[in-house]
């Protein structure tokens, strides 16, 4: 399955267009840290991520909050820097939170034209939302 990738170089310069720039550690701590909130609160807002969600959790992880680090799926190039698969995350959360339906489906660009199904299936976060479910009823 191809699925293309990020253009850093465009994202590098959104990022500077809004003041951020390299070194990206504090952007990334920042952000991170705003995510991990958003995903306590409501632990199904890790669908809107789609493929980027594995990178997230990395980056979760790697900044000392608590997630299991199982990746498996994830389809983000290694070569694609951390602040460049955050941007791209944000971007597509935002653009999938409009639509407020936390599908875990997302149809992505193969880079040649087409479109491809990528389902998002991360069980700790699933096991979490079913969690919360219970609670709340």
């Amino acid at each position: 399955m191809r699925f293309k990738q990020p253009n850093v170089e465009t994202i590098e310069e959104a990022l500077a267009a809004e003041g951020v720039d390299a070194p990206y550690g504090d952007w990334i701590k920042k952000v991170i840290t705003n995510l991990n909130t958003i995903i306590e609160k409501s632990p199904r807002n890790y669908r809107n991520y789609g493929p980027y969600w594995y990178r997230v959790k990395r980056l979760l992880i790697a900044n000392g909050f608590d997630y299991e680090d199982d990746f498996e799926g994830g389809i983000i190039a290694p070569s694609i820097p951390d602040h460049a698969a955050l941007a791209s995350a944000i971007m597509m959360s935002a653009s999938n939170a409009a639509n407020a339906t936390f599908s875990n489906t997302h149809q992505l660009d193969d880079g040649e034209g087409g479109l491809f199904s990528y389902v998002l299936e991360d069980a700790e976060l699933e096991v979490k939302i079913l969690e919360c479910a219970v609670i709340s009823t």
